[in-house]
């Protein structure tokens, strides 16, 4: 069998090439628009967690949980980042280098072709697919892909410089290549989901700071409202022992809090008060409500203080009671 001979002029590839050159254009539009969409997409979701960046002249803003780098960078994520320059900037590396990779591995199939005649005139062309999944992203494998198969049908498969495939061989060849193109594509596409998903886990992890930020700025204030509190506030366990005492107790009893906290409500309630107490913390430990009620209270240096008493449950998230808080407001003074 003869060699067969190949002849590629200037008017044979002004066709794909316009072809190739619409297709480029529409895959970089493509890209161009989806791209801007999970930009914007992004940048919203940042806007509602994280602080906008410092406003020239005031000063740089604080965040909670020391994010305010990130939230100026996000913030940042805008004007330029959304022009088509900056697209063309970033990405057109990426579509060079497709072109380049299609365009060596065409002139290679066709150096070989007196060697090959007529065999591999689609699979030559995944070394370009396989070469671009390996520099760029999956817009590019997949424009690597279609340009692959354009430039063997136009230059390798008979008949040549047509978009037809003939024969039983021709189908086989190009449905392998697509088989083989498009599973590269999916390797490429699973390693990018894999990145989505680290940076869907950091995302969650940004979004769980930013609960724990607002619960635990929201327990700061009210752990300051209590402890400047006027009147005496303090909690105590199902087992009557004292969790937390403000300033206003420690006036109150003279008992400072490393002094109380962890002792018994015994420690401030005379021996014939006691019983009377236990019976309103078990009703409220029970759910129940009760009304504030009088009684004596001991001090650190053995006076007694006349008070008035009113206590509530403390719940967890699923209504379970862990704890009394308890208002005392002293009503005259006694030895």
């Amino acid at each position: 069998m003869q060699p067969a001979n190949v002849e590629v002029s200037t008017t044979t590839l002004l066709a794909p090439a316009l072809l190739a050159g619409a297709i480029v254009v529409a895959f970089f539009a493509c890209h161009y628009s989806t791209e801007r969409k999970n930009r914007r997409d992004f940048r919203r979701w940042c806007e509602t967690i994280l602080p906008p960046p410092p406003t020239p002249g005031r000063g740089p803003s604080t965040h909670p949980a020391g994010l305010h780098g990130v939230g100026a960078a996000t913030h940042g994520v805008a004007g330029d980042a959304d022009s088509v320059g900056f697209f063309i900037r970033k990405h057109a590396r990426g579509y060079a280098l497709v072109i380049l990779f299609v365009g060596l591995v065409s002139a290679l199939r066709l150096l070989l072709e007196p060697v090959l005649q007529g065999r591999l005139s689609y699979i030559f062309f995944s070394v370009a697919v396989l070469l671009t999944a390996l520099v760029a992203g999956i817009w590019e494998t997949l424009l690597a892909l279609i340009l692959g198969f354009l430039a063997a049908e136009w230059l390798i498969v008979e008949p040549r410089s047509s978009f037809m495939i003939s024969g039983t061989h021709g189908w086989l060849g190009a449905l392998l290549y697509f088989a083989l193109g498009l599973g590269i594509v999916w390797f490429k596409r699973s390693g990018t989901a894999a990145e989505r998903r680290a940076l869907a886990s950091d995302i969650a992890h940004l979004d769980r700071l930013k609960e724990f930020d607002r619960e635990r700025t929201l327990r700061a204030m009210l752990a300051h409202i209590v402890e400047t509190c006027q009147e005496a506030v303090f909690s105590l366990t199902t087992g009557s022992r004292i969790m937390t005492w403000n300033a206003a107790a420690e006036k109150l009893s003279g008992f400072s809090g490393p002094e109380a906290i962890g002792q018994p409500l015994a420690l401030i309630l005379p021996p014939e008060e006691r019983s009377q107490a236990e019976r309103i913390l078990e009703t409220i430990e029970r759910g129940e409500p009760t009304q504030p009620w009088q009684t004596m209270l001991n001090r650190k240096d053995g006076t007694r203080v006349e008070v008035s008493l009113s206590a509530a449950s403390a719940r967890d998230a699923e209504g379970k009671v862990i704890g009394i808080s308890v208002f005392a407001r002293p009503r005259s003074s006694a030895s």
